[in-house]
């Protein structure tokens, strides 16, 4: 109901919060209406990725986007919705199969699991399920799937500033303590000599497990990705539609470092 919903707001209000991350345009609007002094962010998980999509939720008044993270690779489209709205942030961390056909179904169980005792959740014996799936598909073409993925590194940001974004988030709000601490050290220093994936909060157990002779299953030297961005950034982003068919860049970039 809207009416637990507002008092459920007024608590967090009540504790000192002044902003709340959204992804349903519903609460949005009736948080706008109803508490006008609270700071509205849209998820990442709305699908902000067109400049048409962005300006209806600048309609609704919101005070921040966090693009979807696909648009990461994309710096026309990055570059064309910082002229409608200013106040952008990007995701740097993803670690999910590009277009995961699991996503949606994922997003659903988590929003379950986050209101149900997880051991009283109908969906809690799939839970592990399209995130186990999704990098089944990463590992399948190992490292041109994982390449395709909308992460940024450590180096990249400075890609990302020159074209005005300034605001950058690390998923990863369930990793260890030492996981975040180091991951925002790499960030806030520029640069990473160690193994990329030391840097992805999404990786399932058997991916990092040692296997044969003491080796990780997968890993990928950072410094072996230095350049890959320039790609992106100085072309027609050809991701969406044409990824595999006209464009290989990906695929090439994989063989060259396997």
């Amino acid at each position: 109901k809207l009416s637990q919903f507002g008092e459920h707001i007024d608590r967090l209000l009540k504790l000192g919060i002044d902003g709340i991350i959204f992804a349903n345009p519903l609460y949005i609007e009736y948080c706008k209406f109803h508490f006008p002094s609270v700071k509205v962010i849209v998820s990442s998980i709305a699908g902000v990725d067109s400049v048409s999509r962005l300006h209806h939720y600048e309609q609704m008044g919101v005070d921040r986007v966090i693009v979807a993270k696909s648009a990461n690779r994309n710096f026309p489209l990055l570059r064309s919705m910082k002229e409608v709205f200013d106040d952008l942030e990007l995701i740097m961390t993803d670690g999910c199969l590009r277009e995961c056909p699991y996503q949606q179904s994922h997003l659903a169980m988590q929003a379950h699991e986050s209101v149900h005792p997880r051991d009283d959740c109908e969906h809690s014996e799939l839970q592990h399920y399209p995130y186990n799936k999704c990098w089944q598909l990463i590992a399948k073409d190992w490292p041109a799937e994982f390449l395709k993925i909308s992460w940024i590194r450590p180096e990249d940001i400075e890609q990302y500033e020159a074209i005005g974004y300034h605001r950058f988030k690390i998923s990863g709000r369930t990793m260890p303590e030492e996981w975040i601490a180091n991951t925002a050290e790499a960030y806030l220093r520029r640069e990473y000599h160690g193994d990329l994936l030391d840097l992805i909060p999404v990786l399932p157990k058997g991916f990092r497990s040692d296997v044969g002779r003491g080796q990780l299953a997968f890993n990928l030297p950072n410094d072996r990705l230095n350049g890959f961005i320039n790609h992106f950034v100085g072309c027609i982003n050809l991701c969406d539609e044409s990824c595999g068919v006209r464009c290989t860049y990906c695929d090439t970039f994989a063989e060259r470092i396997r």
